[in-house]
């Protein structure tokens, strides 16, 4: 085996912990300024976002936010409703995507576009984002 090669991905990939269990579990991430906005689900689960949020601060005057799913059988690229373009000040509680069903042994990553930088999955200065819901027991092919 050779070491240090492949992607960043891959390597976490392969680090992932096998979960096992038969319920719902609730599930949340938090993603903070500067560091990546990025999860994975592990195989034979799926994860169902319920509720979506992204903060901006006050300082921030133009972003993009996108959310994509790769897995072996489907890549998703879904745009989302900017905190900037909402009418309650820098905070969206995006309804309009959730749920969102992500299927296991799926890459996920939200995805940021501002003055500064061009799809990136690093959390620009002065955002945040919450997602929680569950992770659940997924059957059949979806579940591969």
């Amino acid at each position: 085996m050779k070491g240090n090669e492949g992607n960043a991905s891959e390597t976490q990939m392969s680090n992932a912990v096998e979960v096992e269990f038969s319920d719902r579990q609730p599930l949340g991430f938090a993603f903070t300024e500067g560091n990546q906005a990025i999860f994975y689900v592990p195989s034979r689960h799926r994860f169902v976002i319920e509720n979506l949020d992204i903060l901006c601060g006050a300082d921030v005057e133009h972003l993009q936010v996108q959310f994509v799913t790769r897995w072996s059988h489907m890549y998703r690229d879904m745009p989302l409703r900017c905190p900037l373009d909402a009418p309650n000040e820098g905070k969206v509680s995006d309804d309009s995507a959730v749920p969102i069903v992500v299927n296991g042994s799926s890459a996920n990553s939200f995805l940021f576009s501002n003055g500064e930088s061009k799809n990136s999955s690093v959390v620009p200065r002065d955002t945040y984002i919450q997602v929680w819901g569950y992770l659940e027991r997924a059957y059949g092919p979806e579940s591969l």
